[in-house]
């Protein structure tokens, strides 16, 4: 557990949840309400930014090949297999080979929070979070180009389903 966001969870509820009362209390499309939005965006992204609790069969193989484990992993080891040399039609040469990629994404997640009232609901949410995977880039583009990059609608294990992406829950 000393590489878990449970070693400080309390702080995390509190943090999240005092950004949350903060953004409601702002109007949409004000500048205030932009900052806050942007705030909890990057605050949630640091909140996750711990082991992930899946990884793609596809991923685990690089893991595998590579004599390594993705259970003390996070998003900072994205290039520990390098960079893809090619990319598809479009595609930056250079990005990661795997990718940590948020199960729900951090703006569905935003949305469920905002409908909910009391620091307990947050901290419930939070524990229910689906988390992180790591997937291979070629994953990762089939996601986005399945329009699954920021909206899945909290079915996201329907969505991996859907295009084959097979996952492993990491113990």
């Amino acid at each position: 557990m000393k590489n878990s966001w449970k070693l400080f969870e309390n702080e995390w509820v509190d943090l999240i949840y005092s950004n949350l009362v903060f953004l409601k209390k702002t109007e949409k499309k004000t500048v205030h309400h932009t900052h806050a939005k942007r705030a909890l965006n990057r605050l949630l992204r640091a909140w996750t930014d711990y082991p992930p609790k899946y990884v793609s069969k596809k991923a685990l193989l690089l893991f595998e090949e590579a004599g390594k484990s993705p259970k003390d992993t996070s998003r900072k080891d994205s290039l520990m297999f390098g960079r893809v040399e090619y990319g598809k039609d479009g595609e930056r040469k250079g990005k990661s080979k795997i990718v940590f990629e948020h199960t729900t994404p951090i703006n569905e997640f935003i949305d469920h929070l905002l409908t909910l009232d009391s620091i307990n609901q947050i901290k419930d949410a939070m524990n229910r979070y689906s988390g992180v995977c790591w997937v291979t880039r070629e994953e990762d583009n089939l996601l986005n180009e399945k329009k699954c990059r920021s909206n899945r609608n909290g079915k996201w294990e329907k969505c991996y389903n859907d295009y084959k992406i097979t996952i492993n829950k990491i113990k």
